[in-house]
């Protein structure tokens, strides 16, 4: 079963500008410090045992306000409760409030208020413990902490946060802890045309809306205009519970989001906001940094080695020119996609960010007559960009494109250890957008080219005593080379080997390749492990040396999104074991073979013994990356079996 309607969009499209009737619910009396008598009770949570706390009241009201006289903002009036059922599992009850902050303008908090009530009694929260961090390029956090916090304590905080980003805005329904109510409110001016789009598989318990009249006006432009008026609630609505192997849940909690399409002034003169790609296309070539980067080949030609362009194979030479750029330029650590890129800087001072490095990758390669070009797309903790209209803020990273006769790669030169034609594991997020300004951009898959495999091969002997010793080969390729070069290279090959011996000694460790990125990187160690005794028989449990899986990844009764593992994976696990003559085999264990529907998956596990000689085969492989909710029960199941299979059952060796 292929997955190509993965990531359904569960979107209802409503449009601003069409007639609306209807009547919005009557809001329940929340006044913020006074709760009920039955949120200070204590209470339980028979619908998720596992649930640390509950929302039990959240409101978010969002109207259009002139600030200072000077401009138009979003503000929205945030109230929220909390019902703390266990504080242990609760945390140090830090509550994070994320602002988009860009540039000069940023979104702000105001009239920040919290209270913790245990009982009767309230303690406040001080304004000095109130704490604003930049937590990346484009965000802030700001935190406060609730004091005082016991089990059955009730959180209460409310505040305001103004936005200047009128083009979008949106309200989580879900979160991390299960809610009782969840009600988001707008009240928009009608001069502002938006599209409002449900993400999620929850529905509305409510939905009401009406044209509210003389909402908005401004001194000395004469009568108040109308407003659109929202009302969503949700009720009981389950935590969203994240788990192994997905993407970011961004793309699949319940939430609102609403863009804004097209806007009029006062003077009646309106302003499109919802562009197509030919729109797009424009703005990134001629507007935007990372556009203008592009018309490099010039500087390549003249600061590239002569011996680069002198390659006839264009695979070969995209290679030379994807090392070279590789080896020249640094990560600084930023992605700066859409400003501050200046490729020829970034170039001659041999450090730059994301879009900088790939910029000058895509020119380096064009200035060789290489069809290259800029790939937008976003990383695997922000939501996958929606294809139904661009939003250029759903992307957040730059990659390079080439095309080579029939065959594709996608190439980033960021990362110091990743060959050619493997991109990091955070750009592996579903889909990007081609920007091929002559015929058009254009949709393309991001789907790993190279093989990721780990391949085992122990030859070992059990003497008299029960001590197993033997050499192992290791080869890792695809990520998992990745992986270990990185491990090595950063200095942490000391932790690594700490972590190979927990289980068992190693010695004489050596390995191969670890410089040429073009061969899977090998590892040689020779192995020594104390079998277990019981009653004058030896208990070998022979995947000691085998990390994956340790545990069944996969624990929730059920899913409702997909699981994501980012690229197909092979591991072969091979061991022989040589017996002393005064040993024969009392148990070994069954062979076994499962699957997964449609070719997606396999897991074969033989034992086989023969003159004193024991065989074993282990083999896991991973073909798809993408699997369907509905896939989860079988996935769940497989991996139980692959773990029992491994974990289950020991050869038993009689000693003579």
């Amino acid at each position: 079963m292929k997955n190509r309607h993965l990531f359904k969009a569960f979107i209802l499209f409503i449009t601003l500008s069409s007639t609306y009737s209807g009547h919005a619910q009557k809001d329940p009396k929340v006044v913020f410090g006074e709760p009920s008598a039955s949120e200070l009770a204590p209470m339980e949570y028979p619908k998720d045992s596992t649930a640390a706390a509950v929302v039990l009241y959240e409101k978010g009201y969002t109207k259009l306000k002139l600030i200072d006289h000077t401009y138009l903002s979003l503000v929205t009036e945030i109230h929220r409760k909390i019902k703390v059922l266990d504080a242990n599992a609760y945390g140090d009850g830090i509550e994070k409030i994320y602002l988009y902050s860009p540039n000069n303008d940023r979104q702000k908090v105001t009239h920040l208020k919290a209270i913790t009530h245990n009982g009767d009694f309230k303690v406040y929260l001080n304004s000095d413990a109130v704490f604003t961090k930049d937590i990346g390029e484009s965000w802030k956090s700001v935190s406060f902490t609730f004091p005082n916090i016991k089990d059955q304590s009730l959180l209460e905080y409310t505040y305001q946060l103004e936005s200047p980003y009128i083009s979008w805005l949106q309200w989580d329904f879900q979160g991390e802890y299960p809610k009782l109510y969840s009600e988001y409110v707008t009240e928009i001016l009608g001069n502002y045309d938006y599209s409002i789009g449900l993400r999620g598989n929850l529905e509305f318990d409510s939905h009401d809306y009406y044209i509210k009249k003389n909402c908005f006006s401004l001194e000395g432009y004469g009568d108040a205009g109308d407003c659109y008026y929202h009302q969503y609630i949700m009720k009981d609505i389950p935590a969203f519970k994240e788990e192994d192997n997905m993407l970011s849940k961004e793309n699949y909690i319940s939430q609102i989001r609403y863009e804004l399409r097209e806007s009029m002034d006062l003077q009646g003169r309106k302003e499109r906001y919802t562009k197509d790609w030919k729109d797009i296309e424009k703005d990134v070539r001629y507007d935007m940094d990372i556009g203008k980067e592009l018309n490099n080949e010039g500087f390549f030609t003249r600061n590239l080695p002569e011996s680069l362009y002198s390659i006839s194979d264009p695979l070969e030479k995209a290679k030379a020119i994807y090392y070279y750029i590789q080896k020249k330029i640094t990560w600084n650590g930023y992605y700066h996609v859409f400003s501050n890129c200046d490729v020829k800087k970034a170039f001659e001072n041999g450090s730059g960010s994301v879009a900088e490095i790939n910029a000058a990758l895509v020119s380096a390669l064009q200035s060789a007559n290489l069809d290259a070009y800029l790939s937008l797309s976003a990383t695997k903790d922000f939501s996958i960009p929606t294809q139904i209209y661009p939003v250029i803020r759903e992307f957040n990273y730059a990659t390079a494109f080439l095309k080579i006769g029939a065959d594709s790669y996608f190439l980033d030169a960021t990362e110091k250890n990743t060959p050619f034609g493997l991109i990091p594991d955070r750009a592996l997020n579903y889909t990007a957008r081609i920007m091929d300004f002559k015929n058009g951009s254009y949709w393309q898959p991001i789907v790993p080219t190279q093989k990721t495999q780990l391949y085992f091969s122990t030859q070992t002997t059990l003497d008299e005593q029960g001590v197993l010793k033997g050499t192992t080969n290791q080869v890792f390729s695809g990520y998992y080379g990745t992986t270990i070069r990185n491990i090595v290279k950063n200095g942490s090959l000391e932790k690594y080997l700490d972590y190979k011996t927990k289980e068992y000694e190693i010695s004489d460790f050596t390995y191969e390749n670890l410089n040429d990125l073009e061969q899977p990187i090998k590892e040689r160690f020779n192995v020594e492990k104390e079998m277990d005794e019981i009653n004058g028989d030896y208990y070998v449990y022979p995947f000691f040396m085998l990390g994956y899986p340790e545990e069944n990844p996969f624990k929730m009764e059920k899913r409702d999104y997909p699981v994501d593992f980012g690229y197909p994976f092979v591991i072969n696990y091979l061991m022989a074991i040589d017996l002393a003559p005064s040993q024969s085999v009392s148990y070994l264990p069954p062979s076994k073979a499962f699957k997964l529907p449609d070719n997606m998956g396999a897991c074969n596990v033989a034992f086989s013994e023969s003159n004193g000689k024991i065989n074993l085969r282990f083999n896991i492989q991973i073909n798809e990356t993408h699997f369907a909710p509905e896939l989860y029960p079988t996935l769940k199941e497989f991996f139980a079996q692959v773990v029992k299979s491994k974990t289950n059952e020991p050869i038993i060796i009689h000693q003579n």
